[in-house]
């Protein structure tokens, strides 16, 4: 049992509130997620930050995979600092993949952003083999 006189219950009740608040999720998630292709086996990825991140953005996490309907835990993923543009290598080429990011703040993680489309591009063609005049 717990006695207390009421201003040291009002103290606690207050400080069981602020622990509430700190711990709180990111509101928004990352916005405006692009991706481009910058050759057969790379893509550029940027983003802007969430409007509501609650707290300071520490850094996001970019997550891609060709197979969007696996749970989020089996997609790849790219730890990114406070940048908000990266690069992602070794893809497989013409094949397409679906990005999306989220934030980690001082508070927590942010929902993770719309997922977003990129095709890379196509692979130089091998040398022709047998060839004769």
């Amino acid at each position: 049992m717990f006695f207390a006189s009421n201003n040291q219950l009002v103290t606690f009740i207050i400080l069981l509130s602020l622990n509430s608040i700190s711990c709180e999720e990111s509101k928004t998630s990352p916005r405006n997620v692009q991706a481009r292709p910058l050759s057969s086996s790379t893509i550029v990825i940027q983003w802007d930050p969430p409007e509501e991140p609650n707290g300071e953005v520490t850094s996001y996490q970019v997550y891609y995979t060709i197979n969007p309907s696996e749970a989020i835990t089996q997609w790849k993923s790219q730890n990114v600092d406070s940048n908000l543009l990266t690069t992602v290598s070794d893809l497989q080429p013409r094949v397409i993949y679906t990005i999306r990011v989220r934030a980690h703040t001082s508070r927590g993680l942010s929902p993770l952003s719309a997922p977003t489309q990129v095709k890379t591009q196509q692979g130089v063609p091998s040398q022709p083999k047998n060839l004769r005049a």
